[in-house]
């Protein structure tokens, strides 16, 4: 059964506030977001409820208004945890002038490397320190405030938070752009303050790119000089010269990425923060991409040259992200592949410009290729572009199938077209749907009209049928594509043609 929302009424922007966030027992966290809402024209004219991602947060209060109108409150609130939502019922129907949706929540920060959650690391004091951090690819900005959770739901963001500070920790705000003001109080009569950050309107992106991250930090940075881009590697107190090779790394690929891409990088600075506790090996999200520490930071007592090639294929990887997945995105998680598979290709492309000396493709053939190839010999495996409806199946598709397998697809369909024409066919497709959500079958179509080649009907099934072939040729010239299996040959031939209709 799907789990997406209607789309009867659609958000525009984000006013998101979080006027507590506590680092210490209880760890809860308190917020209001305005949101600018769309109701569409096809709304039926007695819809009186409004239905939106909600896991794990509770709703204190919601209410709705226009320029026009006083404000009207919810009657009632409705959580469906197995849909992950909640529905807001109001009195009378929603009047189509309806433009502002507010809702008071509260959360709590937890412990299971998703949403808004807490992480914690020694500090140069030996004590245990918190930081706040947000996971929230594939369908987790619903644990930390009230949203449209899904990709093809772009919106603009404004982020405010509200932050405690003590003589012995002293905490700063991180999110996705700059910040415009800093604010600090002083409590009276105490040595306790708090600081309010105000972050600059974010590009239009999808609620899962959106990032906060809070706590104590040693910085490197520097700016480039052909972008004056800043770039600024975070880490935990102590470790900021851990970062230097990261730094290096990151600035030099964000000037080739943007001309590669030949799209400007839409953002004044670009964060890189390492995170002790992450689950996933790093997250893109625009600006401020958050890491593992051991993917970004070098040893104190020395850094082999595979685990360098590690940190520049993870930091190139993230960001390739920022252009195609962040501005650019897939309409929905189905097309994971593209958005993942295009950064593994791309982090492999840039590797080998930055570092040429490492031969890096020769480790694309054993790490990604072969990998790909075993994988899908399986009868386990699955076709790399599937439906999937509910967070469980989304993300059960971050595997290896869509790593490695759609990173192979993109490398031959490049081999096909010629590099030249397939990166000119990419920045094509960048311009078309930038800022915009984009099927897989853009993407084909987009190099299909560019190349003059028949690239949807190559992909059909390349894409949507598991395995890959191995072909007999008869002694008299006949052809057959079978299905390979790791396995060996089942009973009769398994026949699928992947040559599609280019052939």
């Amino acid at each position: 059964m799907s789990c997406r929302l209607p789309t009867t009424v659609t958000p525009n922007h984000y006013d998101l506030t979080y006027n507590s966030i506590n680092l210490s027992p209880p760890y809860s966290f308190s917020g209001v977001v305005k949101i600018s809402i769309q109701v569409s024209k096809d709304a039926p004219n007695n819809m009186n409820s409004i239905t939106l991602h909600c896991l794990e947060i509770a709703i204190s209060e919601a209410t709705l208004s226009s320029s026009s109108s006083t404000p009207t409150h919810a009657t009632s609130i409705n959580y469906s945890p197995s849909n992950e939502t909640c529905t807001l019922v109001f009195p009378t129907p929603i009047n189509p002038s309806t433009s502002l949706l507010t809702v008071t929540f509260t959360g709590v920060l937890n412990d299971q490397m998703r949403g808004l959650y807490r992480s914690t690391y020694k500090g140069q004091d030996g004590e245990i320190k918190t930081m706040a951090c947000t996971q929230f690819e594939a369908t987790d900005a619903r644990r930390a405030f009230p949203c449209w959770d899904e990709p093809s739901f772009k919106s603009t963001f404004r982020l405010t938070c509200k932050i405690s500070q003590t003589p012995t920790f002293n905490p700063i705000a991180i999110s996705n752009t700059t910040i415009v003001s800093s604010i600090t109080n002083h409590e009276r009569g105490g040595s306790e303050k708090s600081t309010t950050y105000k972050f600059e309107v974010t590009p239009v992106m999808s609620t899962y790119l959106l990032a906060l991250v809070i706590g104590e930090f040693d910085q490197v940075g520097k700016n480039s000089e052909k972008t004056k881009i800043r770039t600024t590697v975070y880490t935990a107190p102590g470790k900021g010269m851990q970062g230097v090779f990261c730094l290096e790394t990151a600035c030099r690929a964000l000037d080739f990425l943007e001309d590669t891409y030949g799209v400007p990088y839409p953002l004044p600075k670009s964060d890189l923060l390492a995170i002790p506790d992450f689950a996933a090996g790093a997250m893109e999200n625009w600006g401020c991409v958050t890491y593992r520490e051991a993917k970004i930071l070098t040893s104190e007592t020395g850094t082999s040259l595979a685990m360098r090639k590690g940190i520049a294929r993870t930091v190139c990887h993230e960001l390739a992200h920022q252009w195609f997945g962040n501005l650019t995105t897939m309409e929905w998680w189905n097309a994971l592949f593209l958005n993942e598979g295009f950064a593994r290709y791309m982090e492999f492309i840039a590797v080998n410009s930055l570092f040429p000396s490492w031969g890096i493709w020769d480790e694309f053939v054993g790490s990604v290729f072969v990998l790909a190839l075993s994988l899908d010999a399986m009868d386990t495996s699955h076709p790399i572009e599937v439906e999937v409806n509910h967070p469980d199946e989304i993300n059960s598709i971050f595997d290896s199938i869509s790593y490695a397998k759609g990173a192979s697809l993109i490398r031959m369909i490049a081999g096909w077209l010629g590099e030249d024409v397939f990166m000119e066919g990419i920045k094509k497709y960048l311009r078309k749907f930038g800022y915009k959500n984009a099927t897989s079958n853009d993407l084909w179509s987009t190099l299909g009209s560019h190349s003059g080649k028949d690239v949807v009907g190559m992909m059909e099934k390349w894409t949507k049928v598991m395995g890959f072939p191995v072909i007999t040729i008869g002694k008299d010239g006949s052809v057959v594509q079978e299905k390979f299996r790791a396995g060996g040959r089942k009973d009769g031939l398994e026949v699928t043609d992947w040559s599609g209709s280019h052939s």
